[in-house]
């Protein structure tokens, strides 16, 4: 029973002390430290606090000035702030491509995406057909003569050139891409070339042109002015020809020769390259408007002569010749065009241009002279009135 007792006493003892303890430990506040408390927790080898240095008063607090500093600390880390760059504000190199920008994406300016054109050009064109070659018929060959076809061109009756486009634009001044496809076909009627009577002269001109082009708007003139370049190349497919005809007995009386014909075909490709320049009349929607488009297409001509004469072949029927030339050339184009253009609104989606178009082709039929032909020196020139209409989507 006594050491019953005594083993109960201990118990109550270790557990009355173990309270103690526990209450002692926490009265100590959370902010002190218990190494300034002496006691049974404190260690003969925990290390003192480091004081602060007197260069470092005033700076931090707390725990950060109780923490050890380095001897030489940098004084730049508690300079002041350095002025703003004067880059700051500008598009950094590891900013995202295509962020729109106020100014190159205002609504004042097309807007980014699809669009598309309709242009119609009223135009009167006229052709220097300098074209020239010989040909002989099977008689011809036999006598050592031959016929010198040199036919001018009719002159051409006015037609409608439509011209369709369609592009992407991208955002932020980055550009835009256009595919723009021109068709032009007129005709025209005269009389032939010091025939008599009935004689006739028709000729034929159609040409078909593609371009590819990438454009680029520049705001450097001023706030009222726009200019755009392109770039690209450009496509070309032409055919222009002159036929003379006379009635048989007409020309059995004359040079013996009641039909003939002289064609041309160009077909190629080259740089293409035009500046845009635009003057808005402040809030109006209207606007003057310049163009200057230049091209050298890259071609090669097939050039052909044909005649029908008056002499009769073993089956009785008009001897006939024909001659075809090959080769090529450089085929320059200008286009300059002027005029105003109006858009309904600031955010409007449509834009329309009425001005005024010059165009000239050179070149059309170039070919050297041989020992009984002249040299060949064909040209275009056309002018009228244009009327497009854009749509951005």
């Amino acid at each position: 029973m006594k050491m019953t007792h005594l083993l109960l006493a201990g118990a109550v003892a270790f557990a009355l002390s173990d309270v103690g303890l526990a209450q002692d430990r926490s009265s100590t506040l959370p902010g002190e430290a218990t190494a300034h408390r002496p006691g049974l927790f404190t260690t003969p080898d925990a290390l003192p606090e480091p004081l602060p240095a007197a260069g470092d008063a005033g700076i931090g607090g707390g725990v950060l000035e109780a923490l050890p500093k380095p001897a030489d600390l940098p004084a730049s880390l508690f300079a002041p702030p350095p002025p703003p760059s004067p880059l700051e504000g500008m598009l950094r190199v590891d900013a995202p491509y295509f962020v729109r920008d106020p100014r190159l994406d205002s609504p004042e300016f097309p807007s980014p995406g699809w669009f598309s054109g309709i242009e119609l050009q009223v135009l009167k064109p006229h052709v220097l057909n300098g074209l020239s070659g010989t040909v002989r018929n099977r008689a011809q060959m036999a006598n050592q003569t031959s016929t010198i076809v040199a036919l001018p061109s009719a002159p051409l009756d006015w037609t409608v050139s439509p011209r369709v486009f369609l592009g992407y634009r991208l955002p932020s001044g980055f550009g835009e891409f256009l595919v723009a496809y021109r068709h032009l076909g007129t005709e025209g009627r005269g009389s032939g070339p010091g025939g008599q009577g009935a004689s006739t002269l028709n000729s034929r001109l159609a040409f078909d042109m593609i371009d590819f082009d990438y454009n680029s708007r520049e705001l450097s003139l001023g706030p009222d002015w726009d200019m755009k370049w392109t770039l690209g190349i450009r496509t070309l497919f032409m055919f222009f020809d002159s036929r003379f005809n006379q009635p048989f007995g007409q020309a059995a009386a004359g040079n013996g020769i009641f039909q003939a014909r002289q064609y041309n075909n160009i077909a190629g490709a080259g740089p293409h390259a035009a500046l845009d320049l635009v003057r808005h009349l402040g809030n109006s929607g209207w606007s003057l408007d310049f163009r200057t488009d230049f091209a050298s297409v890259f071609d090669g001509s097939h050039i052909g002569f044909l005649t029908r004469s008056t002499t009769l072949g073993p089956d009785g029927r008009p001897l006939s010749g024909e001659t075809r030339r090959f080769g090529t050339q450089d085929t320059p184009i200008l286009n300059i065009r002027a005029g105003a253009t109006w858009q309904p609104s600031r955010n409007s989606s449509t834009r329309f241009f009425l001005g005024y178009q010059y165009e000239r082709f050179w070149a059309l039929d170039s070919l050297p002279s041989t020992a009984t032909t002249p040299p060949s020196v064909g040209q275009l020139w056309q002018q009228g009135i244009v009327l497009q209409a854009t749509f951005n989507y």
